[in-house]
């Protein structure tokens, strides 16, 4: 288990990057089962 904790300037923003780390996370650990959909792109603060 990874417990990813993710601090940025605006809730929206500290999602998309939580989500990224997750992504990332699930691809370099081979993790099972589906991975987070993409978030697209970075939202602007």
């Amino acid at each position: 288990m990874v417990r990813v904790y993710a601090e940025s300037i605006t809730q929206p923003l500290t999602d998309w990057l939580a989500t990224k780390v997750a992504i990332l996370t699930h691809r370099l650990a081979r993790g099972t089962g589906e991975p987070l959909p993409n978030p697209g792109p970075m939202p602007l603060p």
